[in-house]
């Protein structure tokens, strides 16, 4: 995953493209595929950012157009994957956004009002995603329900007992990018250089302490 800043929009290029048209595929073979069954259908998007993004380049996915008229520097707005889930049919029956930032969460709400059909069923909330994440995966209801949770962190904001927690309810579909760029530069040199804080924020990301072995 590409490090970019938070409080920003525009960010990715192509594989950014390609991770949302997958996704986007994804969700609608999903909820196709439940749509006649008697499960109550959920979408989570812990870090659900503004619900687009600023493209800095024009997207080359096959199946999707280019624009020649984009000229250097410009940017293009693309739908990111909250705006994806909420254009999926057929459609959840709840959503759930959660966004850290006040400014991107009205734009969220923005979005949600121009989606009328789903809008009744959807949840904007601002906070911190994993303490969050955590209380929605001990209410799941798996006898009911069944979900899918997209975690896209912008960093190591997803400890292994987060993903514990998702595994731990046996009812939610679990798409996380990985944050390589952050976790390579906090493994980089010596092991025993590595600074203790860090050593600690990585023993909670993979949840053991292995990796200082398995990773040299």
């Amino acid at each position: 995953m590409a490090d970019v800043d938070p409080d920003k929009s525009r960010f990715g290029g192509r594989h950014t493209e390609q991770k949302l048209s997958v996704l986007g595929r994804y969700l609608t073979a999903y909820n196709t595929a439940l749509n006649r069954t008697n499960f109550r259908r959920w979408y989570n998007d812990v870090f659900a950012g503004s619900g687009h993004r600023d493209a800095p380049e024009a997207p080359t996915v096959p199946g999707q157009s280019t624009w020649d008229d984009v000229a250097p520097g410009d940017s293009v707005e693309l739908p990111g994957s909250a705006h994806l889930a909420l254009d999926t049919n057929p459609p959840f029956h709840h959503y759930v956004f959660i966004e850290r930032h006040p400014e991107k969460a009205d734009q969220l709400r923005q979005l949600v009002s121009e989606h009328p059909h789903v809008a009744s069923r959807v949840q904007v909330e601002e906070g911190d995603g994993p303490s969050r994440l955590l209380d929605l995966c001990r209410a799941f209801d798996r006898q009911t329900s069944r979900g899918v949770l997209f975690l896209d962190p912008f960093g190591m904001q997803v400890e292994w007992h987060l993903l514990e927690a998702v595994a731990a309810t046996q009812a939610i579909d679990c798409w996380m990018l990985f944050p390589l760029g952050t976790t390579q530069r906090l493994l980089a040199g010596n092991p025993s250089a590595i600074p203790l804080a860090w050593q600690e924020k990585l023993d909670r990301f993979f949840g053991e302490p292995r990796w200082r072995s398995e990773m040299y």
